[in-house]
């Protein structure tokens, strides 16, 4: 008998996969980073589709297959994707995600990711600071998670604060300079 799974997941991309089903990856508080593939889930009657969307946070049902999770039900809990309209959240939120795919190959069973992408969607959402500053505080975290940079300034889950933008801002050089540092050291 396969294991069951019920967990809250952000969606953070789609790979379709034959006719109508696709790959997603997620990031889960219980389950960390993990891909699972969704049947159907491309062909119009689709149930699942809406709660599947890129930067939707979900509840997900998921069944441990032979390969990888299969996604058996989904609930749609909080949308992002409306409140990251403006092209320059938008732009900051594509290079977060596209930077963690760079850096983390394969699924891991971290859960604090998903409290760093949830933590950095509120930011840009909310903009608690300027977008490039929060896409700065991110790249950071990401590198440092990763081992790519060896201290931050904060603890981990604290970069999205007001002291980490002021650092950010009155350092702006030497924070660059890191960040470039930390993609050579990953071979980016």
């Amino acid at each position: 008998m396969r294991h069951k799974y019920a967990t809250t997941a952000l969606i953070i991309g789609k790979v379709p996969v034959g006719e109508a089903s696709a790959m997603i990856p997620m990031l889960s508080p219980d389950l960390g980073y993990l891909w699972a593939r969704a049947q159907s889930i491309r062909m119009s009657q689709s149930k699942l589709t809406h709660a599947l969307q890129l930067l939707c946070v979900s509840d997900v049902s998921l069944v441990e297959g032979k390969q990888c999770f299969k996604i058996t039900g989904a609930l749609l809990v909080k949308k992002y994707t409306d409140t990251v309209l403006e092209k320059n959240k938008r732009q900051a939120v594509y290079n977060a995600v596209q930077l963690f795919f760079s850096l983390v190959h394969e699924a891991s069973p971290d859960s604090e990711w998903y409290e760093l992408f949830v933590r950095f969607l509120d930011a840009v959402s909310l903009e608690e600071g300027e977008c490039s500053t929060i896409e700065y505080a991110m790249a950071l975290a990401l590198l440092h998670k990763t081992g790519h940079l060896a201290s931050l300034p904060v603890p981990l889950l604290e970069v999205f604060t007001i002291p980490m933008y002021d650092y950010i801002k009155k350092n702006h050089h030497q924070v660059v300079r890191s960040i470039n540092h930390g993609i050579q050291a990953a071979k980016l």
